[in-house]
């Protein structure tokens, strides 16, 4: 049987409880094969909100720009996601902290040149910058 990669919130709901003994020997496998060695990444070209799932963010701005809105940082505490400006047009590739949360004290952050890119962190309260460029 092939193995089969699961998104992070399969994966924990699978594995959350297994008093009962219910994960077989494949489940295991997956669970393995998901977690290591694999970064859960997909393309944007449109404004939308980032999931629990996410982690890497291929994102186009295209001529007029797109917001990516993160999460709640209480949802979501520890996590990380990179983001990088794939093309080259005028629009921005900006990520807008959820509410009155900031990134590195901030409302918003852009990424305006094509191959620009930031990684943030998020405390459980607010989203920090660990790299740029």
């Amino acid at each position: 049987m092939a193995d089969t990669v699961r998104t992070l919130s399969a994966l924990q709901g699978l594995l959350a409880d297994n008093t009962n003994r219910a994960i077989s020997p494949q489940d295991l496998r997956d669970a393995v094969i998901s977690g290591i060695g694999f970064c859960y990444g997909r393309a944007v070209a449109t404004s939308q909100a980032l999931t629990a799932d996410d982690r890497v963010i291929a994102a186009t701005g295209g001529a007029g720009g797109i917001t990516l809105a993160l999460p709640q940082a209480s949802t979501v505490p520890y996590k990380t996601y990179t983001v990088v400006k794939t093309d080259s047009g005028a629009g921005a590739v900006t990520l807008d902290g959820y509410g009155a949360e900031t990134i590195n004290g901030a409302a918003t952050y852009a990424l305006a040149a094509q191959w620009n890119r930031v990684t943030v962190w998020c405390d459980g309260s607010q989203w920090i910058i660990l790299n740029a460029g």
